[in-house]
């Protein structure tokens, strides 16, 4: 017997592994299911680290932050009388010219603006010039409202200062123009005359309100005067400008001094206004995701340390009751270094299959794991292999003699 175990070879050690996995296949299948649940979950657990980073990038590039002009007390938004170059300022028609370095369009998405004139003629009705259709509120509270765009334009035509109008479907007093189109003429109060042509119609809307475009001008060789506007708002996006934070973005709009944050302590003065910036719900979803996403990151080395101490206590508990077996066998000439590749490759035939086996179902689960996935999971099962290895050298390097004795 001495001379077969001083003559085994490296096919023999693993031959005897065999056969002590077969005659111990229920301590085999523990260590196979325990390393096959570490791979797995090492698995899930990138799979749902990077969907949450997908979904973190997603929700900061799309997630729209309404923001709402308000009087400097944030108690009014719908009858501002405001000038209109604030909307200028936030459509980049026109610079930040307080801080020409601080340009305020890149922040901004989306702006919506309205100001309502009386009309002279035709009586009871209303001039409404806007930069989109749902500047105006009251389209959007009525449901069904449609558009009938004529020939050529669409709602883009809102933001040029082309005279044209959108009216009423029922409206009546429409003239034919010597190029077949449909013309509307309007009076206003303070006896400014119009004839505009008719881009469009609004259906189940308003019966009394006529929409220009927002900065039409009165003549075609002179730009839109300045006037009043009743209300505007407009959408920020956290992933404009990605370099500075929401905070910092914010503070861009507080450069300009007619715009300050709405407090209710705030003193009215000439032309200032407030920005409400919606942001609480966005800021909440975003720590939120964040929290989540340090959870899953942290979850990963957590996993790694209890792997290696299952590795260990697995091999230990498993293992131990043997050690009267392992100091006959180096009383009868093994070397320790044979000894311990032998019970090692018990150990880690198993943990092999299991590692496999969960990185094949891992990879079910998640389709598109790459590199990095392969190396979280290699990880695990090295770490669980490296416990059982301590556990093992721990339980081979026996004082043989020592035992021996005590056995007697």
């Amino acid at each position: 017997m001495k001379h077969k175990v001083e003559n085994n070879n490296g096919r023999a050690v693993w031959s005897i592994a065999l056969k002590m996995l077969w005659r111990r296949r229920l301590v085999s299948l523990l260590l196979l299911g325990v390393a096959l649940i570490g791979v797995f979950s090492s698995l899930a657990l990138h799979s749902l680290t990077r969907r949450q980073e997908d979904a973190l990038k997603i929700a900061i590039e799309q997630t729209l932050i309404h923001c709402v002009m308000t009087d400097v007390r944030g108690l009014n938004s719908d009858n501002l009388n405001v000038p209109s170059s604030f909307a200028e300022i936030f459509s980049g028609m026109r610079g930040n010219e307080f801080d020409p370095k601080k340009n305020l369009s890149p922040l901004v998405k989306n702006v919506r603006a309205k100001a309502t004139f009386p009309l002279t003629s035709p009586s009871d009705t209303f001039m409404c010039r806007v930069l989109t259709f749902d500047s105006d509120s009251r389209l959007n509270s009525i449901d069904g409202y449609a558009i009938e765009y004529a020939d050529g334009y669409d709602e883009s035509v809102l933001k040029t200062q082309e005279r044209v109008c959108f009216i009423p479907r029922d409206m009546q007093g429409i003239q034919i123009g010597d190029d077949g189109r449909e013309y509307f003429s309007v009076l206003s109060e303070t006896g400014e005359s119009f004839l505009l042509k008719v881009a469009g119609r609004v259906g189940n809307g308003s019966n009394n309100v006529i929409y220009v475009p927002f900065n039409m001008s009165s003549d075609d060789n002179v730009l839109s005067e300045a006037f009043f506007m009743d209300s505007c708002s407009f959408d920020v996006c956290d992933s404009l400008i990605p370099e500075q934070t929401l905070s910092k973005k914010k503070e861009l709009f507080f450069s300009n001094p007619y715009i300050v944050e709405p407090n209710i302590k705030n003193e009215p003065q000439n032309f200032s206004v407030g920005i409400l910036v919606q942001d609480a719900s966005y800021l909440e979803m975003r720590s939120e995701m964040e929290s989540n996403l340090k959870l899953l990151t942290f979850l990963l080395p957590l996993l790694i340390l209890i792997m290696g101490c299952i590795g260990f206590f697995a091999s230990f508990l498993t293992t131990r009751g043997r050690v009267t077996e392992f100091a006959v066998m180096r009383s009868m000439g093994m070397k320790r270094i044979r000894l311990f590749a032998l019970v090692f490759c018990e150990q880690a035939i198993p943990a092999f299959a299991g590692g496999i086996i969960g990185f094949a179902g891992g990879l079910m689960l998640n389709e598109g794991a790459g590199i990095s996935a392969l190396i979280k999971a290699c990880v695990i099962l090295m770490i669980f292999l490296l416990g059982s290895a301590v556990a093992v050298m721990q339980l081979t390097s026996i004082n043989t003699m020592k035992l021996l004795r005590l056995e007697e």
